[in-house]
């Protein structure tokens, strides 16, 4: 099981009536992230199976809110590891769900704005300012892949399907939107 789990291509979320992904549904949450060989399993599984992240990030308990605790610094290095599950958005006739699209690449639910400013400004604590700004250049490179990819879609659908490329482009403008809601400002970085 662990190698068809972290294989990758070996499972789909998608086919909903296989056993085998609802068991990953219900297992990936249960997995605990300060032993090694489960977050290694975890990491795996998310990486075999990227459709499993929002789900596992929707359900699971997480805190990135800056602290210097060895709790919440294994948090932002997990988060990390699960934003390096590489996600590609391809070229289907119906886009991804926003809400799907923002827990790939940065998850609503746990990151906010209000952590990453603090987690910048505690110049008292280097680590803690340096995983916030690790986790922040994760996000940015994730953002960069996403909207890449968005684009190559709108520019594959432009020729086409206009009307495809419409809900493409919408999707993009959304994302952005969104995206920068989360992030700080460039001036709350560079400071």
């Amino acid at each position: 099981m662990l190698f068809k789990c972290t294989t990758p291509g070996k499972v789909k979320y998608a086919d909903f009536c296989n056993p085998k992904n609802w068991i990953l549904a219900v297992l990936t949450p249960k997995l605990n992230q300060e032993g090694s060989l489960q977050v290694e399993l975890l990491s795996g599984i998310l990486h075999a199976c990227h459709e499993l992240i929002p789900i596992y990030l929707h359900k699971v308990p997480m805190s990135l809110e800056p602290r210097y605790s060895h709790r919440c610094l294994e948090n932002v290095a997990f988060f990390c590891v699960v934003l390096n599950c590489t996600v590609h958005v391809g070229v289907p006739t119906q886009p991804p769900l926003l809400v799907t699209l923002l827990f790939h690449v940065c998850s609503p639910k746990h990151l906010l704005r209000a952590n990453f400013a603090r987690g910048l400004a505690m110049a008292s604590s280097p680590v803690i300012m340096f995983f916030t700004a690790s986790l922040l250049v994760r996000i940015v490179e994730r953002v960069n892949t996403t909207l890449t990819d968005l684009e190559n879609s709108i520019t594959w659908w432009i020729m086409r399907d206009p009307e495809t490329c419409s809900r493409w482009t919408i999707l993009r403008q959304d994302f952005s939107a969104q995206v920068l809601k989360q992030i700080p400002e460039f001036h709350m970085v560079i400071d």
